[in-house]
């Protein structure tokens, strides 16, 4: 190419022969046109190799490169080793970019000369031609946009989306903090331990709400992890710990390292299937067992729900784990009346619910209720309707997944609704 490369995106592509088309297409069509599109074929058994062949040999600014599989965090090092653009960007090929993206994130990093910029995304779900999207910001506070953030209010960014592929990330910081991927091999969260440290190691970070990355988002379904994954993301926080110990900045970061190490677990909990739930409660109070008999469990930048869960889990594990393994049948008894049923609610208390429906529950799940429509239309693949778009009969339970404070409220606008199946499951039963 004669012109400079501006930047170099990274596409590390495995077994996706369904989506990759459309994620290619998003990538050739940016306005930024002197960019190079790195494809990394990590061992695809599918059609994928072949979808690659054939787009490069359409476009000279596609370069793929064939080799056995080795993981994730090996197929983004080996892009970062060939990358010759000023920019890192970085496209998961089930995903796709609006064709703004990457001139408008370009502009803004040269503009403030910036180590890098985040930019919003889109939660998509559903097929091309008809996505459920749902606009999502990476942090929820508006002031922190469109500027250059302190060094204060960069450790506040932890608390937001990880979303390390809505990012545009200079070069020459990445190299010059020889910021890498952990290749564990055939490990999962191999994405945490690079935003961890680009996080950490900026001067100059940028957030802007444009919304251009269309995110796509996993089934739940297929979140059932085999007995070997599941210790996968105490792999990555030992990677993070290492690398921050070996750069003296442990103490700097380390309320954020136990708070995010933490959330990691918590979350990995939630998604596996029943019967590991046991042995990985344990693991995690003997994780941050450790770190409590060593006085190093600095819960600081803990919020309030998950200091409390961590405190019960260190306390009796046992006791965690009968409660953990009681709440689908706790759910399933109160849905013995109904037919099938809704979830009030699509905050932090409605997905906590939603994790914990058994598999014969979901099969009658209908979706998410709110009081007035809004942008969110799908979450966890299911639908977010207004309650006024549905009609529940008395076969039709709806229960309210709202915190306390509005528990009340809610169910007095139902009943005014007519609708008398309210299930109001008690805060103890879902932690």
């Amino acid at each position: 190419m004669a012109e400079k490369i501006l930047i170099s995106l990274l596409v590390p592509v495995f077994n996706v022969e369904k989506y990759l088309p459309e994620a290619l297409n998003s990538a050739l069509g940016q306005t930024l046109e002197n960019i190079e599109i790195i494809c990394i074929d990590d061992g695809s058994s599918d059609r994928s190799g072949q979808i690659l062949d054939a787009y490069a040999a359409r476009d000279a600014r596609i370069r793929v490169k064939h080799r056995a599989n080795s993981g994730y965090g090996s197929a983004m090092n080996l892009g970062l080793d060939l990358a010759r653009g000023n920019y890192i960007a970085i496209l998961e090929p089930d995903d796709f970019l609006d064709k703004h993206m990457l001139a408008d994130l370009y502009q803004i990093a040269e503009k403030y000369q910036l180590d890098f910029v985040k930019s919003d995304f889109a939660m998509i779900e559903g097929e091309p031609g008809a996505y459920q999207i749902s606009p999502t910001h990476v942090y929820w506070q508006m002031e922190m946009y469109g500027k250059v953030l302190s060094r204060q209010e960069k450790k506040e960014l932890f608390r937001g989306y990880l979303a390390h592929w809505s990012c545009l990330y200079r070069r020459s910081f990445l190299e010059k903090n020889h910021i890498r991927f952990n290749e564990t091999p055939g490990a999962s969260y191999q994405d945490t331990g690079f935003w961890f440290l680009t996080m950490a190691l900026s001067e100059r970070i940028y957030l802007h709400d444009g919304c251009y990355y269309h995110y796509r988002q996993d089934n739940p379904e297929a979140s059932q992890w085999s007995r070997d994954k599941i210790y996968c993301i105490t792999d990555e926080y030992e990677f993070i710990y290492k690398q921050l110990s070996e750069r003296g900045m442990l103490l700097d970061y380390w309320p954020q390292f136990v708070t995010f190490s933490f959330i990691g677990h918590r979350d990995t909990l939630y998604r596996l299937s029943s019967d590991h739930r046991a042995e990985f409660i344990r693991h995690i109070a003997s994780w941050f067992g450790r770190l409590e008999k060593e006085r190093r469990l600095d819960t600081s930048f803990m919020d309030v729900k998950d200091k409390a869960m961590l405190e019960e889990i260190l306390c009796s594990p046992e006791s965690f784990c009968d409660k953990i393994v009681a709440i689908p049948e706790f759910i399933h008894g109160m849905l013995k009346l109904y037919d099938d049923f809704y979830i009030y609610g699509a905050g932090t208390r409605a997905k906590r619910i939603y994790r914990y429906l058994s598999g014969e529950d979901r099969k009658n799940f209908l979706g998410y209720l709110i009081t007035e429509a809004g942008e969110v239309r799908r979450l966890f693949g299911q639908p977010v309707m207004a309650v006024s778009e549905v009609k529940v009969g008395m076969r039709t339970g709806v229960i309210i997944g709202v915190t306390d404070r509005y528990r009340r409220e809610i169910v007095e606008e139902l009943q005014r609704r007519g609708i008398e199946t309210a299930i109001v499951l008690p805060e103890e039963n879902v932690p």
